[in-house]
């Protein structure tokens, strides 16, 4: 690459990285969330927890009690579901998501399922979670908790630059360093006369070892270094509705390639047909 073509290939990686970030800004993350967990959900599952919620909020204890595991049914469990009770407001929620769904298969045949809906109030927030066990043709419900929040779970999770830690904000510059010098890797290997090997070094360059993650929401940071990835640096967000864990590695392809870069070119050259600077001539019969 020539020297002068360098601040051209930085600039179009930064314009890239701008480009990229106002678009996901745009993205209509939480609808997209929603469609998701709608299609992965059971909705016989979804409408049990909306019928639990709903006796909650009538007081049909009775109700409950009946279909609960005969192992919850202790002496204090109608105190249990008064207290639940309390902390639902006599109204009709605003909005009702399924926002995590589980189900885990055991070598016995048996699975348990897991599902959690959001409950939007007028003025606060509720969590609905029921643990369901499946064995053969006998389903019990095993567990069934209410958790106020003081925001949804969104908000909470929410990607947001503003109020965050150090730790945050330092893996979060090395993420975007490692982004940037994969892209100047692969955008500079693109450019580089080396013949056939030029993409198989192309995506070389966007390799990383070792992984360095910071969880958004509460600033986690873990470190694990026996790591490789075809991305140097990114975010993912798994399970739905999870927080955000952005994550950077050691660009060691950019770098491999950017130290060999003079050797592969050099090996093309001699390989390779020499340039001439005249029209061949000759005689033909």
């Amino acid at each position: 690459m020539r020297p002068s073509s360098v601040p051209h290939t930085l600039i179009l990686i930064l314009s890239s990285i701008s480009l990229c970030y106002t678009g996901c800004a745009q993205v209509p993350l939480e609808g997209l969330e929603a469609r998701m967990m709608k299609k992965i959900a059971n909705p016989q599952d979804e409408q049990m927890v909306r019928s639990y919620v709903q006796q909650l909020q009538e007081h049909a204890y009775d109700s409950i009690e009946q279909e609960l595991d005969p192992s919850l049914r202790t002496d204090d469990l109608r105190e249990n579901l008064t207290t639940m009770s309390r902390l639902l407001p006599i109204q009709e929620p605003k909005s009702v998501k399924v926002i995590g769904y589980q189900v885990v298969h055991h070598p016995d045949s048996s699975r348990t399922t897991t599902i959690t809906l959001e409950y939007e109030f007028s003025n606060q927030w509720l969590l609905a979670e029921l643990v369901r066990e499946q064995r053969g043709n006998e389903n019990a419900v095993t567990g069934f908790h209410l958790i106020p929040l003081a925001e949804s779970v969104e908000d909470h999770n929410r990607f947001t630059l503003a109020g965050k830690g150090s730790g945050q904000y330092g893996v979060l510059l090395l993420a975007l360093a490692a982004l940037i010098i994969s892209i100047y890797g692969f955008i500079s290997c693109l450019r580089t006369p080396m013949g056939r090997k030029k993409w198989l070094w192309a995506v070389i360059c966007l390799f990383g070892i070792g992984r360095i993650a910071v969880n958004w929401t509460t600033g986690a940071i873990g470190f694990t270094p026996i790591w490789f990835g075809i991305l140097s640096a990114g975010a993912v967000m798994v399970p739905l509705y999870s927080p955000w864990i952005v994550y950077a590695s050691f660009p060691v392809g950019t770098t491999l390639f950017l130290i060999w870069r003079s050797r592969l070119t050099r090996a093309r050259t001699v390989s390779g047909t020499p340039e001439t600077s005249a029209a061949p001539s000759g005689i033909q019969g």
